[in-house]
């Protein structure tokens, strides 16, 4: 009863803070957020939605789509209106023409701002939306580009030396391969996926500063990360959130010696549970809000969205889980798999076989989110694929781990 009465309490402070935070954001002055998205528009607005300008491969465009969607919600939020802008996140379009980008949808909302926005996107909190308003009330597209990437490098570098501290360099170089074989630069210049990155590496970093015989504390991170993920992820990379911590965990039973499967199991259903009820928690209590408060017919979008990005594709769900499959770097990533795997013949640690199940088994989960959201993992499989960080992340750790002798490893510093 106890720990019912700590969750419940921290999913209604977390939906507190998030309606907070989404009201603030909105009370920004308009006409200062709208003045630098004017001045972002002309060095965007003639770019296609999904530029290659480094690396040609859909896998590595950046992504201008959901970029400009964001800032056209951003535009059309109003501080006169700020629940109905919280709650149903406008954006428009000119429907007269044919469609030629997110860019020049913005250029149109510019033009007719004394329109009502066409479309309504109610069905996510949009949490990126608000967060980097504040940035536009501050500075430019291109700005806020930099900056984001600055503070996400910045994470990466402050998870890299806590991991390093707690579990040694090659754990943290296995944890962080998942991230860079799927292309994480990437992520760090986009409004859509940067938010995201940034929760799993927060994450990461926390999970690694849990004490193994304190699974309250890690248990709580896992609904705030799960809470935290329902506001900033549009259905994007939302697994990694869970995932890419976990394996951190498993991790430190294994370094700790404390590594049992009935522990795996324990630990594994609970944080994820935690974790999916407090995404399910935070998503739906949107629909109810926008029910509640509007006159938007939030139920049925809902539905029609559900079902369809639920459904199979036109060749089944395994095509869902090919196509993901099919962006990854796959001679690089066997490469890497075959020397671990060599090294760890060279001593293999039977009485580590269990704990290297634990991590495949971890490393299974995108392909069962790829097989369920089988439709939006097909259709947009530039960035779903990367929730497959987890799975290679996991792959290199159970190699690692076949390799380890057992033995008490002392932790001498404390983060």
């Amino acid at each position: 009863m106890k720990d019912i009465f700590h969750y419940t309490a921290w999913l209604v402070g977390l939906l507190v803070f998030v309606v907070i935070f989404s009201l603030i954001s909105t009370m920004l002055p308009d006409d200062t957020v709208r003045l630098h998205i004017r001045n972002s528009l002309p060095d965007v607005v003639s770019l296609p939605d999904y530029p290659e300008p480094m690396i040609k491969g859909r896998n590595h465009s950046l992504d201008y789509a959901m970029d400009g969607m964001i800032t056209n919600i951003i535009y059309n939020l109003n501080n006169q209106t700020p629940i109905q802008s919280v709650l149903l996140c406008r954006w428009d379009f000119d429907e007269s023409q044919p469609y030629q980008s997110q860019w020049h949808n913005l250029a149109y909302t510019i033009e007719h701002t004394d329109q009502l926005p066409k479309v309504v996107y109610g069905r996510y909190w949009h949490g990126n939306s608000f967060l980097f308003r504040f940035l536009y009330w501050m500075m430019d597209y291109n700005e806020i580009k930099w900056m984001i990437y600055f503070l996400s490098s910045l994470l990466f570098l402050c998870t890299t030396i806590f991991l390093y501290k707690r579990l040694g360099f090659l754990t943290t170089l296995a944890l962080h391969s998942g991230l860079l074989f799927l292309n994480q630069y990437v992520m760090q210049f986009s409004m859509q996926l940067a938010p995201a990155l940034c929760i799993t590496l927060i994450g990461m970093m926390v999970v690694s500063h849990c004490r193994i015989e304190n699974t309250n504390k890690l248990f709580t991170v896992f609904l705030i990360l799960g809470a935290l993920t329902a506001y900033f992820d549009l259905l994007t990379v939302p697994l990694l959130t869970f995932g890419m911590p976990f394996l951190v965990w498993i991790s430190l039973l294994i370094r700790e010696n404390s590594f049992t499967y009935t522990r795996f199991l324990r630990d594994g259903l609970t944080g994820g549970l935690l974790w999916l009820l407090a995404y399910a928690f935070i998503w739906a209590s949107k629909w109810v809000l926008v029910a509640w408060f509007t006159d938007f017919h939030i139920w049925k979008d809902v539905q029609h969205f559900l079902l369809m990005r639920s459904g199979a594709t036109d060749q089944g769900r395994w095509d869902a889980v090919r196509v993901n499959f099919n962006q990854m770097p796959l001679v690089w990533i066997n490469l890497a798999a075959l020397l671990l795997l060599l090294r760890s013949l060279s001593r293999l640690s039977r009485q580590h076989i269990m704990a290297a199940l634990g991590f495949i088994a971890i490393g299974l989960l995108p392909y069962i989110w790829f097989f369920v959201m089988a439709n939006h993992s097909a259709v947009h499989f530039w960035f779903t694929y990367r929730i497959q960080a987890i799975s290679i992340s996991a792959l290199m750790l159970a190699l690692i781990v076949l390799h380890k002798p057992r033995e008490k490893i002392q932790i001498k510093s404390k983060i």
